[in-house]
């Protein structure tokens, strides 16, 4: 299975975010995004999903996912100031609390 890192931006929104790891796939709010096909990033290209914060890329093996994290008005410092997460294994990917 390809090794993820997802790279949270925190933005203060009333949305919820749901990322589910399912193979060669991570499915971000029910959009797949393909992780084996994984296309040289284009700055021009729109991207996959509203919730990604720029392209897809690869570093050293790892697929690098920067992506959106919503967070609640009194969101603690982990949601505010996230460190990477690891989505590495099928299933729901753990994220931040809200707040």
């Amino acid at each position: 299975m390809i090794p993820v890192r997802l790279h949270l931006s925190p933005i203060r929104l009333d949305a919820g975010l749901a990322v589910v790891r399912d193979g060669d796939r991570l499915l971000v709010d029910g959009l797949a995004l393909d992780l084996a096909a994984l296309p040289e990033p284009d700055p021009e290209a729109e991207p996959a999903s509203p919730w990604l914060a720029g392209p897809l890329r690869r570093e050293g093996g790892v697929v690098v996912v920067p992506l959106l994290l919503p967070h609640g008005p009194a969101a603690p410092a982990g949601t505010l100031f996230p460190a990477p997460v690891a989505a590495d294994a099928d299933g729901p990917v753990a994220l931040p609390p809200w707040g």
